[in-house]
């Protein structure tokens, strides 16, 4: 199936849509108060903040979480590394290897 083009005459080529940027007002002088800070408006941001808070303390505890159980994972494959080395020598006693190379 071929692909159609739309045909585009001279003029749809040369239109320029123009833009207009909003104005910069602030928020209270676009409801039409004086106060820019009202009473409602701080407990607001009180309550925004506080909810900042409890999350960024969430996600910190669940980093501290994941590298707890990074650490116990390196450490419990470096020790399975360990015991399977020494079964692999046929050594005996493999079940307390402690960090330390074997001795001969």
């Amino acid at each position: 199936m071929p692909v159609q083009k739309p045909q585009m005459t001279n003029d749809d080529e040369k239109r320029v849509v123009p833009f207009r940027p909003r104005p910069a007002e602030p928020r209270a002088a676009q409801s039409g108060t004086s106060a820019p800070d009202t009473q409602a408006d701080s407990q607001n941001r009180a309550d925004a903040h506080r909810r900042r808070q409890i999350a960024n303390l969430a996600a910190a505890l669940f980093a501290v979480f994941l590298t707890a159980v990074g650490v116990w994972l390196a450490t419990s494959l470096n020790h399975m590394r360990q015991v399977q080395d020494c079964v692999a020598m046929g050594m005996r006693d493999c079940s307390n290897v402690s960090g330390s190379a074997p001795h001969s």
